[in-house]
């Protein structure tokens, strides 16, 4: 039998801080009507929030780029 024990003590206080800062940053956008996109040049699609997506007039928010 083997045991063994790993201290993930920082590990969740870095995963819970990572959410608290994503709330926050969410909150911010939508109070801004900020719009966010992501481009992602690897397999070649784009994914926009429903902000951005409704400030280009494009729809759906996700789609492939040229």
């Amino acid at each position: 039998m083997v045991v063994s024990f790993v201290e993930i003590t920082e590990l969740k206080r870095a995963i819970d801080a990572l959410r608290e800062r994503e709330f926050l940053l969410r909150m911010a956008q939508e109070a801004a009507k900020a719009g966010i996109w992501v481009l992602n040049l690897r397999d070649g699609t784009a994914w926009w929030s429903t902000n951005a997506s409704n400030s280009a007039g494009r729809n759906p928010a996700r789609w492939n780029y040229p």
